[in-house]
């Protein structure tokens, strides 16, 4: 979870619908993800930050935002294998069919999912695929 304090509020909003911060807590030193979207009118990227995988569904299914179009996953200190911040490429999303677990795997060929998001030994055999990173 990421949470905000007012001390880090920018002073300038301009937008009703949304509130801009300077500063967020991590709230939960579990793994979460850096999603990249993009939209066809606007000239630069946006990112979210997020920590449960199955929002992703919302970029991929209902590209409100626009269409994802990079996504990372960030392992905190004791969830990384060099016990230092992370960053790791994802090329695939998958999702089961009947429900909204969903599956990531890496640049690497690691799998990662639930919550938190942790490695998976294997994926279950019927996965529909969500998204797949396009090089550019």
């Amino acid at each position: 979870m990421f949470v905000t304090h007012n001390v880090f509020k920018h002073p300038l909003q301009l937008d009703p619908k949304a509130t801009v911060w300077v500063a967020v807590e991590l709230g939960l030193a579990t793994p979460w993800l850096i999603a990249t979207v993009g939209a066809p009118d606007e000239a630069v990227c946006r990112d979210f930050l997020m920590i449960r995988e199955d929002l992703l569904l919302q970029f991929t299914e209902q590209p409100h935002f626009g269409e994802l179009v990079g996504l990372h996953i960030v392992l905190p200190p004791d969830w990384s294998a060099t016990q230092r911040w992370s960053l790791l490429p994802v090329t695939q999303v998958q999702r089961t069919a009947d429900t909204n677990w969903v599956y990531l795997t890496t640049e690497t060929g690691l799998v990662y999912s639930g919550f938190p998001l942790a490695l998976v030994d294997q994926k279950p055999d019927a996965l529909s695929t969500c998204w797949v990173h396009r090089s550019l």
